[in-house]
């Protein structure tokens, strides 16, 4: 994946994401997930990285969380793992809310509303 992508709510903060059992959860879907605190604290809280034989990905948590970043996806079949990782990122928000997936610059837009499932996001990745 050449561009970040970015899975934000229209929200002001998620007061809904517990840091500890998004952690907690995310490292039970990830074998090899290393998460730490951002190194840039003023934007984000969280960032992280895993590196397995099936899949290298890197990302942050903006501070108020409200938005995801992936900067860098890889795996054998990246649309739909891809596709896998917002759908899960989106679980984090309040199911009625308004969240958008979009590209680094802002070119390609998904809205991530309750039916966007993964064949959805598949097609709006390639």
């Amino acid at each position: 994946m050449n561009e970040s992508m970015f899975i934000h709510m229209d929200a002001v903060y998620n007061d809904t994401l517990d840091l500890n059992v998004f952690q907690r959860e995310f490292h039970k879907k990830y074998r090899g997930l290393e998460i730490r605190p951002a190194s840039d604290s003023r934007q984000y809280c969280l960032e992280w990285r895993a590196v397995s034989d099936r899949y290298a990905f890197s990302g942050m948590m903006d501070r108020r969380r409200v938005t995801f970043v992936i900067d860098c996806f890889q795996s054998e079949n990246r649309e739909r793992d891809l596709a896998e990782q917002i759908l899960w990122f989106r679980s984090w928000f309040p199911q009625h809310a308004s969240v958008i997936c979009c590209d680094d610059s802002y070119c390609r837009v998904c809205e991530m509303k309750e039916e966007v499932d993964a064949e959805a996001l598949r097609v709006f990745l390639s």
